[in-house]
């Protein structure tokens, strides 16, 4: 959580309490989406994933607390591993010893080359939804018993040491600066 210690007491002596308020929610509400906006850029920038999916991570997670003094605001990313499909999973031509087959790749990261997955296919599963999977053991005849695999998810990508701390400079710049922009635009609508 990122914390600003301001003293208050000295805009509320210059200012109307109500227009510090409905600034300081104005702020928070735009803080929220800016941060929001900024970690996801930031979690694209490492991992090879898209921002919808990222976003879908946060939609419906969003809370606001105007009770608390001070006032805060929350980003709660909440989500499953994401299947590794999703990490521009697609197939390419290898040739092993038993002549040219098709190998499923994925790139993860955006920094590192396609990876080739061992024993890896593309197929859809039972609620027809495609996904990459893996038979268990290497040279398995049977079809089954195969797994789906999976990346990591949204909040472990989100939750990266490097990935929260660009996030807290960026509010502790930006916040300050935002305030100043919504106070100035209260006292304006006066």
């Amino acid at each position: 959580m990122i914390q600003f210690e301001e003293d208050v007491k000295e805009f509320l002596k210059v200012l109307d309490p109500e227009v510090l308020r409905k600034a300081q929610n104005s702020t928070l509400t735009r803080m929220r989406s800016k941060t929001a906006t900024r970690l996801s850029k930031e979690a694209r920038s490492k991992y090879n994933i898209s921002a919808a999916a990222v976003r879908d991570a946060l939609s419906k997670r969003l809370k606001f607390s105007k009770q608390s003094q001070p006032k805060q605001a929350f980003l709660w990313y909440i989500s499953r591993r994401i299947g590794l499909i999703n990490f521009g999973a697609k197939f390419k031509k290898v040739r092993t010893p038993r002549g040219v087959r098709q190998a499923a790749t994925v790139k993860l990261y955006k920094n590192r080359p396609r990876k080739k997955l061992k024993r890896a296919f593309i197929a859809s599963g039972g609620n027809s939804n495609v996904q990459l999977f893996q038979r268990e053991r290497a040279g398995q005849t049977s079809r089954l018993p195969i797994e789906a695999l999976y990346g990591p998810s949204v909040a472990q990508m989100i939750g990266s040491d490097a990935v929260l701390n660009d996030a807290r400079e960026f509010v502790k710049e930006e916040y300050p600066v935002e305030l100043m922009r919504q106070i100035d635009f209260q006292l304006s609508k006066l």
